[in-house]
Order: C-alpha cells, then structure tokens, then sequence
C-alpha cells in the first residue's frame, strides 16, 4: 500500500483503522507494508487489530517530511499481532519508521517483534500561544512476543509498559532515558521480572509498576544512573503495609533519596524507599488521618466504632470520606444499616462485597 506523490513530492492518502473509543476490524498486512507515508498522509490506528501475513512495514521516503502514526484507541487500544494470520505459527516482524502521536495505545500480541524506529512527536506551541499543543502522550505496552526500540524517543512524553517475563530491546548505544513526562513500567509479576535491555538513566519520568513482589523485581534494567527526581506509582489493588516490595533492579543504583510516592497510591500510604544490591525497594504505611473501614457493621450510630482512624476505632459521620483497603482484620463483607451519605468512597482493596 503506497500513499504515492506527484511529480511536485504532494502526498495524499489515508489508512484508518477504528475510532477512540469503538471499532473492532481486523487488517492482516503482507510484505508489501505501507510505504511513502509522509507529507499529508494520514493513518490513524484506534479500535481494532493489524495482523501480519508476512514481515512488514510502515515507512516513508527519506527525501519528505514523514508523516505520524496516530494512536486514538483508549479503549483496547489497537492490538498488534505479530503471529502470522496464515499459519498461526511462524512469529513475524512489522517495524515501524514513521513516529508516533496521539493519546491512544499500541499493544503488542502474539510471537514475532515489534521495531518502533521512529520519533513521537514532541509538543510544541500552537502559532501565536505560550501553552504547548501535546505531541504524542499515549502507551505502548507489550504484552506477548518482543519489543525494539531504537532509544526512548520513541515514546516521547508517553508510557512504556513492559508484561512480567517480557524483554524490551534496545538499540541505541546510549541506552534509554526517562525523561520528564514520560513513564516506564510494568503489568504485571506473575511471569517473572519485566526487562528494558539497556542502561537506564533517570531524567525526571516516573515509573509505574501494577503488581509487585517482595522477591522478584518488576522491572530489571542492565544499569541505572541519574538522579533527577523519579515519582514511583503503584496498582493499589494488592497492596498491603509493612512489606517490602522490590520495584526496580540494575547495578550502579545505590541511592534512593530522589524516589517519591506518586499517584493514587499516594493518597493512601506513606512510602519508605531503600536500595539494597543494587534493587529498589518500597515499604509502605497507612497515610494518617484516613477512615478506613475495618469491621462490623457501616452505619451514623457515633457509638458504633468499625472504622478506624490512625490505629485507633472510631465512629462514621456522613459527609466523610471513607476508605476501604487491604490489612489484617478487614472485614471484606460490608453491611449497610440505614442511609449513609459519605463525601467520597474509596475502594482500593480486593474483594469487598457491600450489603444492606
């Protein structure tokens, strides 16, 4: 698929695939790929999947400005199968040249690799304003199979999220820098520690980690260096107070000084950071001055003391907020008498059922 030019290098053409929020259509791509995409071509990935039929590619000439790849899809995002749709065996490669932009999310399935070799667009003022138009600000997660990238560019001010037992490569001898506005992380520890094949230098990111472990890393990285401020956000679904949860591993870290607690997690908790053999870890304590629910039953009797209020039983009054996490001696089964009117619920436990 060519989006061909004149004689005078005016590209025209468009590729789109699904909308934001809705689309589930499938494209199986062959070794012809999708080339000259530059100038005013447009191609626009939200809801659905590109497929693979053989290796192939997204590219443009070198002689004209490359156009961006679009990412809209917030939902799924666009899935990105790298198993061959034929045979169901064969793992295939699709390398992307052209950048990225947009707030959308790329997912990669299936055997085979994904190259992004391009650069995300960078955020620049519109003409004739101060505030800065955003470049591209989605994800790319990888999720099944192998990820290349050429260096952290290719992500710009978005998010790179790495699945547990999954490897990310990278090619540029310079390793990869977290810089500001921009998030590193991982989904998930059940397959082991994610891994970013190359030196880390920290520049002011964040880094995001959904479940964690008190053994396994959930990220492993060759080295880390840099110093910048780092803000660390965590799933909060899993978490429980007084473990020590390893984050992130690679030699030459010995610091952990400029490691924050961001997030919604930061809501909830106190967190003490600390480095022992080059991993970061975590440990983390109930935030003061939270209602959070322990036992018994939820109603406005100031008699009734099933909450808990920095380690001591208290009584709810409507118009609190209110917190239900994980911790010894939280009852998950919360019975309701009577009406009650909190200012806000926050639910960042696992496995509450409410009753009445």
């Amino acid at each position: 698929m060519s989006f061909w030019a004149s004689g005078n290098g005016s590209f025209r053409g468009s590729f789109l695939l699904g909308g934001a929020t809705s689309g589930d259509a499938r494209v199986n791509i062959g070794s012809s790929g999708i080339t000259d995409v530059a100038g005013a071509a447009v191609i626009k990935l939200g809801e659905g999947t590109l497929g693979a039929l053989s290796n192939w590619s997204i590219g443009y000439n070198p002689n004209f400005t490359p156009s961006y790849v679009e990412l809209l899809g917030t939902v799924n995002g666009t899935i990105l199968d790298t198993l061959d749709a034929n045979d169901h065996v064969t793992g295939r490669t699709v390398t992307f040249s052209n950048g990225l932009t947009g707030n959308g999310s790329l997912v990669k399935v299936g055997d085979g690799v994904l190259v992004l070799n391009g650069t995300a667009q960078a955020p620049v003022p519109a003409e004739g304003e101060t505030a800065a138009v955003p470049g591209f600000t989605g994800t790319v997660e990888l999720r099944e199979g192998g990820l290349t990238v050429k260096d952290s560019s290719v992500i710009g001010q978005g998010s790179l999220l790495i699945g547990g037992g999954l490897t990310v490569n990278v090619t540029s001898a310079d390793g990869y820098v977290l810089n500001a506005g921009a998030t590193l992380g991982s989904t998930g520890i059940a397959g082991g520690t994610a891994t970013l094949s190359a030196g880390l230098t920290l520049n002011g990111g964040a880094l995001s980690f959904s479940s964690l472990d008190s053994e396994t890393a959930a990220l492993t990285v060759n080295s880390i260096s840099g110093s910048e401020a780092t803000e660390v956000r965590l799933g909060v679904s899993s978490l429980e107070t007084g473990i020590s949860y390893a984050l992130l591993s690679g030699a030459g870290l010995t610091e952990s000084s400029f490691f924050t607690l961001g997030g919604a997690v930061a809501e909830l908790y106190n967190g003490t950071f600390s480095v022992s053999n080059g991993t970061l870890y975590v440990n983390l304590s109930d935030k003061e001055g939270l209602l959070r629910w322990k036992s018994g039953t939820w109603n406005t009797e100031s008699s009734n003391t099933s909450w808990s209020l920095d380690g001591t039983p208290s009584a709810y009054a409507d118009g609190e907020t209110v917190y239900f996490s994980n911790g010894d001696g939280v009852d998950k089964n919360v019975t309701i008498a009577g009406n009650v009117a909190p200012g806000r619920i926050n639910v960042s436990g696992t496995g509450f059922h409410f009753y009445g």
